[in-house]
């Protein structure tokens, strides 16, 4: 297989999380005008979700139907590339730091434990611990196909260049 039949893979298979991340973050969008906390992390989404897209527009229209676009397009994704690499490297970072330091976990797990309202049913410890390890598992696969995804993506910009006017 080669890197292109590679790259079409990995775009297809990030669409559905992009959108899924699409829809977190409008609603997050909600909760982050009371909680101005949660705006880095809002912005970091959303970024990862409009690189998701216009990385696919550009493979769909540029490199498949050789479709002249707008230089906005290849200046959206560059911007929105960037942002997502920070996503991408903090998510596998993160992951692998978490998952390789189980007295954090556990830690971490207590604390979440502490922090939940008292009328709500009580999740185990366990429970938690398996949830939270899925989630960083995630994140570090997700992280890795951006990574890739992100590398193709400037390697095929730089070779489809005459695909962006300037209009």
């Amino acid at each position: 297989m080669n890197r292109l039949s590679i790259y079409r893979f990995v775009s297809y298979l990030l669409l559905p999380i992009g959108t899924l991340l699409g829809l977190a973050t409008l609603i997050a969008l909600f909760v982050a005008l009371g909680n101005m906390a949660m705006l880095l992390s809002l912005f970091l989404t959303g970024a990862t979700v409009i690189y998701i897209f216009s990385s696919f527009v550009f493979l769909r229209k540029g490199i498949e139907k050789g479709i002249v676009s707008k230089k906005f397009l290849k200046d959206l994704i560059k911007v929105n590339a960037f942002v997502t690499l920070f996503f991408a490297i903090m998510g596998v970072m993160q992951g692998i730091l978490v998952l390789l330091n189980p007295t954090a976990t556990r830690l971490l797990i207590d604390n979440m434990l502490a922090m939940q309202p008292e009328g709500s049913p009580p999740l185990g410890a366990d429970q938690l611990m398996q949830v939270m390890k899925g989630v960083l598992y995630f994140m570090i696969i997700l992280g890795s196909l951006l990574l890739f995804h992100i590398g193709s993506t400037f390697r095929y910009l730089k070779q489809h260049a005459a695909l962006f006017t300037e209009e």
